[in-house]
């Protein structure tokens, strides 16, 4: 079975009153038993050259194809100023071996957000979009109307910031755009684009091929979770108009065509073979062939 990475909360740094992290441990598709991680994560506060256990909690928080997300919860409070260390384990080994070290600081203790800021849209990608599919590959490219969404945190936001998982949503659904349907969304609590960023599209293929939202607008929002909280905080919503009037299609071969131009190929190679051109021959036919097909797609 393949093997996915290891991802830690927070990554640098987060309040000392904070509830607790994620952990995404390095595993098969098959996850041990909570009993199993537990021996292997080890949670440590830095003093000097010494470092000091601090015992943790860890229960699974959810789970889909291709990771299972757990949430640790360090059983003594943290000291704001001081270095901890997170590790795990790589277990798609037998047994399992030491995995990826993590260092992040506690920072003063900081009062839960109630607000999480507003949106806006920072830039509109004028560019081929590369979108999961499963007819016959992972990806391919698509004809889109794009926004790029980020959002404008309040000040009680920003330190629980590398904590919070962001979801966003568009007309009261949930939204999650995929590149390929071979990987996950993004690193835990954000998508593709970043912590507090969200690439939304309109598709503009015949028969809406590569999915994506229709022509006209939409209201898109955020929402945070903060990790062993009750605390669910939303942004303020945000319009956003798509249009496929001034987008360029994706150009693409005909399969006859492309058939066709290699009959064509072949056909040479085996003249030139037989009339005694040998490499050198098969060479420039192959340079002649890029070249005639750069020519038929700038008439295109």
């Amino acid at each position: 079975m393949e093997c996915f990475g290891e991802e830690f909360l927070p990554r640098y740094q987060a309040p000392a009153n904070f509830e607790g992290g994620y952990w995404i441990p390095t595993l098969e598709q098959l996850a041990p038993t909570i009993t199993t991680l537990q021996e292997q994560f080890r949670l440590t506060r830095l003093d000097g050259e010494k470092e000091v256990d601090i015992p943790v909690s860890l229960e699974k928080f959810e789970s889909d194809t291709y990771q299972t997300t757990y949430f640790w919860k360090p059983l003594e409070a943290l000291e704001p100023g001081a270095t901890y260390r997170v590790r795990g384990a790589n277990f798609c080994e037998d047994p399992p071996e030491p995995g990826m070290e993590h260092v992040f600081k506690a920072t003063e203790p900081a009062a839960l957000p109630e607000t999480l800021g507003r949106l806006r849209v920072d830039q509109r990608p004028d560019q081929p979009l590369e979108v999961d599919t499963t007819s016959g590959s992972c990806s391919w490219e698509i004809a889109a109307d794009q926004a790029l969404v980020a959002l404008l945190p309040s000040d009680e936001v920003l330190p629980w910031w590398e904590l919070l998982i962001f979801t966003t949503y568009v007309d009261g659904e949930r939204w999650e755009y995929f590149r390929s349907i071979a990987g996950t969304g993004g690193p835990v609590g954000e998508g593709l684009s970043g912590r507090g960023r969200a690439l939304i599209y309109a598709g503009c293929e015949e028969d809406n091929q590569g999915g994506g939202l229709s022509e006209g607008t939409h209201t898109v929002q955020m929402k945070a979770h903060l990790p062993g909280s009750e605390v669910e905080i939303w942004s303020e919503s945000l319009e956003v108009d798509f249009s496929c009037d001034d987008v360029w299609p994706v150009y693409r071969e005909n399969e006859d065509y492309i058939s066709l131009h290699w009959k064509e190929l072949v056909g040479s190679w085996l003249v030139v073979f037989v009339l005694g051109g040998g490499l050198a021959g098969v060479f420039m036919l192959i340079w002649m062939y890029v070249r005639k097909r750069r020519r038929s797609k700038e008439r295109v």
